[in-house]
């Protein structure tokens, strides 16, 4: 809409928008909470004079059984690695994804998770006409294919009929090699019938490396007992299991720890007998130490005992002082919720929708962001403002690096980024005669085609939870395996294929009925171990894969060009991927070939799609 004009020519000028008022959330914190928190403060001092009780056992029974809970729980977070990783073998072995007389598989397999899981350090597979495959890792980290003698091998898993083991299950701690092994077994089913048996061991190393973190963590001395108060674990003497299993409490070389023997229940009153902790004392009333134990059930039909001790001086100061912050902090804390509640309705609103839109950027759920609004209060109107900026930077950022890439970031940070050596299957894919049908278009229209096409594959590629690495004129490159653990990356990359035939065969006959030339594709898929992560220096780096690999799968693609003929659609694949996928995808050999720029030959498959 035009100004409108005024006698003497000139035109209004539309009135400057009106600058929002707006209150600094400090200074309204201070005025509001500043005076009720110095006041309740003031009068629990000044009782606190008069007052002067303890309840130090109470106190120190909170801590025990907070400090204990959470050890455990880190333990049981860290084997249950152990258990999702059989669980995913024996859902792979029923849906047939592979066969236990299969070894050369079965032994990719066992290796691919001993590279990818720390915590398990030797893992077996029983089957049928006493099959067995196993793999070990040494502590110089290489594996070693069936490490064990048929004789030692029978401890592990008796012979006999295979039981039925539906969710994992631990067994009885095993010593094999002097090494105290922690097993857990599940069974290999196919529909009614159990054919085997998963074993996976978490031994001396894994075992010691929780206890250690966790020593380290709560800043104490952690340790594990068993029924016959033997030490198997302990955070400060790690290296003392290097040639021995276990060991009898008593001969020991901590002579801290062997105190506990004698130590005595805390304090005149006993300890409440429903607490999970028990919590012993040595020496003087503050000379001495304190002993925290609690049951540890699961890993041995009689359960263990999980254990800590501090200096005695150290943690009952420290309870001391919790207990008058606490009686302090008490009317504070009530006198602050009251105020807060005159506040809420005022400040919960914005401060929720910043909450909720930042776990939504954790999980990187950058569609559902909407913008957030404008506020009187200025941090709040300053923080809507800049998550409205990182929505948008975000959001734009996502089109040029792959998103999984970036939901890690978003929750793991630079570590997300950290090359590592990983086992993949990567895809390239290219248009037949691009080059000669673009000197017919305009640069408009080829940049069309080709976002047409792109999201055409990109898309299949996504679905298959695979990671778009580029775009190379009119080819891509993409692969499967990283940067997220994927134990059937190469069945993904051959679905991606097989889908991207499909939607290629649709393209084309809708390009048919608009009269415009069909488009050819060619795409090569190989599988082979790549280092992943940042490549690049200074300020200039790309997350990518590099390796023989990859340039075995481009020249993959390019060979496809002496096959494709008049098809719309030509995949060659190589043995190892072949090997690598399932046995419900299908192959037909075009035998051995030299590929340009390689002295060795491989095995060519061509890889037939179900377009059904």
């Amino acid at each position: 809409m035009k100004p409108q004009s005024i006698a003497d020519g000139s035109k209004t000028e539309k009135p400057a928008p009106k600058k929002q008022r707006t209150i600094s959330l400090r200074l309204l914190l201070t005025l509001t909470f500043g005076g009720l928190v110095f006041l309740s403060v003031a009068t629990v001092l000044g009782f606190s004079v008069y007052s002067n009780f303890s309840n130090t056992i109470s106190l120190l029974n909170q801590k025990s059984v907070t400090l204990l809970d959470s050890m455990e729980r880190e333990i049981r977070s860290e084997t249950s690695q152990a258990e999702r990783v059989i669980v995913s073998l024996a859902k792979s072995f029923e849906e047939g994804k592979f066969e236990v007389d299969d070894q050369d598989a079965v032994r990719q397999r066992l290796k691919f998770i001993l590279r990818a899981v720390p915590i398990i350090e030797m893992i077996h597979i029983y089957g049928p006409n006493n099959v067995k495959t196993g793999v070990l890792r040494q502590p110089d980290g290489s594996l070693t294919i069936n490490p064990l003698s048929d004789s030692i091998s029978s401890h592990l898993f008796s012979p006999g009929p295979f039981p039925e083991i539906r969710t994992p299950l631990w067994g009885e701690p095993l010593v094999i090699n002097n090494i105290l092994f922690h097993n857990v077994y599940i069974s290999l089913r196919r529909g009614d019938k159990v054919l085997g048996t998963v074993v996976a061991s978490i031994g001396r190393r894994s075992i010691n490396r929780i206890i250690v973190k966790l020593g380290e963590a709560n800043d104490t001395t952690a340790f594990v007992l068993n029924n016959k108060n033997e030490v198997i674990a302990h955070s400060n003497m790690p290296e003392y299991f290097r040639g021995v299993p276990k060991a009898k409490l008593e001969d020991f070389p901590d002579p801290s720890l062997r105190k506990i023997t004698t130590a005595e229940e805390y304090g005149s009153r006993k300890n409440n007998m429903d607490s999970p902790v028990t919590i012993k004392e040595s020496g003087t009333s503050m000379n001495g130490l304190i002993f925290l134990t609690k049951k540890l059930s699961g890993y041995s039909s009689i359960p263990y005992t999980l254990g800590a001790y501090f200096n005695k001086h150290d943690i009952l100061d420290e309870l001391r002082r919790i207990m008058m912050s606490a009686m302090v902090g008490f009317l504070a804390l009530v006198l602050a919720v009251i105020a807060a509640i005159f506040l809420s309705n005022k400040i919960s609103r914005p401060l929720r929708d910043i909450s909720r839109i930042a776990g939504k950027f954790t999980r990187f759920e950058i569609e559902d962001i909407e913008p957030l609004p404008p506020s009187r209060v200025s941090e709040i109107n300053e923080q809507a403002m800049a998550i409205n900026s990182v929505r948008t930077a975000m959001s734009e950022f996502s089109h040029y690096v792959p998103k999984s890439l970036v939901k890690r970031l978003v929750s793991t940070g630079t570590d997300a980024t950290k090359s590592v050596e990983r086992e993949v299957t990567i895809l390239f894919s290219d248009i037949v005669g691009f080059t000669r049908m673009s000197e017919h278009l305009d640069a408009v229209e080829t940049a069309n085609v080709l976002n047409e096409h792109f999201e055409l594959v990109c898309t299949e590629i996504d679905t298959c939870i695979g990671t778009v690495d580029k775009f190379m004129g009119d080819g891509i490159m993409a692969y499967w395996g990283a940067p997220e653990l994927d134990v059937d990356h190469a069945d993904h990359a051959f679905q991606a294929a097989t889908n991207i035939a499909r939607a290629l065969k649709k393209d084309n006959e809708n390009r048919a009925n608009r009269g415009i030339d069909k488009l050819q594709l060619r795409i090569g898929i190989h599988t082979g171990h790549v280092v992943v992560g940042n490549i690049g220096g200074g300020d200039r780096r790309n997350f990518t894969i590099i390796g023989d690999a990859v340039n075995v799968t481009q020249r993959l693609e390019q060979f496809g060009k002496e096959l494709i003929g008049d098809e719309e659609i030509i995949i060659l694949a190589s043995a190892r991927a072949k090997q690598a996928a399932s046995n419900r995808y299908k192959f037909e050999s075009i035998g051995t070939r030299e590929l340009r720029g390689r002295e060795m030959p491989i095995s060519i498959y061509a890889f037939q799609p179900d377009l059904d």
